[in-house]
């Protein structure tokens, strides 16, 4: 009833036989979502100066080890999955939900994770090196912000719905990660503009 082949004239084809299970459409998901990541590691190639074609494979895995991380981490914590799923988060529960998410992205790729703070307002200072001064005013619009103190701050006024929070959470991952990578010469923390590394950022932020 899904492929009725014989109802298309010239149509060549077998059907999947995966299809006829529900392991199997899971399954057929799975390999959708990986081809994704093969596409995902060339858009970072063709739209950044800082991935090359030598770093496809390395993409490609660091875009693996994520999602298994991630989906690892959602499937042994029930109250994380549903958290991912409510519109109605409170500012403790995105910080909680944010710190696993990034813990168990961080340990997969074997790097330190940093702390992650939910900030009230615009009007908190992320860009610090201490941690006590929370109402200094930087006039900072952004959803997320990777501290020159190496914390992931995360902008509770500009964080509208759960989608915000985890593409926010995979971009200032992102800086974590480039941060603690010998490889990376930049200082990602410091681009204000849409340099090669938030353009990077916002590619995995999204994937």
């Amino acid at each position: 009833n899904i492929y009725n082949i014989a109802s298309h004239k010239g149509l060549k084809g077998e059907i999947d036989t995966r299809l006829l299970t529900k392991n199997g459409r899971i399954q057929i998901a799975k390999d959708i979502k990986k081809s994704g990541m093969i596409t995902s590691a060339i858009k970072q190639i063709l739209n950044t100066d800082r991935a090359e074609l030598k770093d496809f494979f390395s993409e490609v895995d660091k875009l693996h080890k994520t999602d298994e991380a991630v989906t690892a981490k959602i499937a042994n914590n029930p109250a994380l999955a549903k958290a991912l799923t409510d519109p109605n988060l409170t500012p403790t529960q995105k910080q909680q939900l944010a710190k696993e998410l990034v813990s168990s992205v961080m340990a997969e790729l074997g790097y330190k994770a940093p702390e992650v703070k939910i900030v009230a307002n615009t009007n908190t200072n992320t860009n610090t090196n201490t941690n006590t001064n929370d109402n200094a005013n930087t006039n900072d619009n952004r959803a997320g912000h990777y501290g020159e103190d190496n914390n992931i701050y995360l902008n509770d006024a500009n964080l509208n719905n759960t989608k915000d929070l985890t593409t926010t959470i995979g971009h200032e991952t992102s800086h974590a990660l480039d941060n603690q990578d010998p490889s990376i010469n930049t200082n990602p923390q410091n681009n204000a503009s849409k340099t090669d590394n938030e353009i990077y950022a916002d590619n995995y932020g999204d994937d």
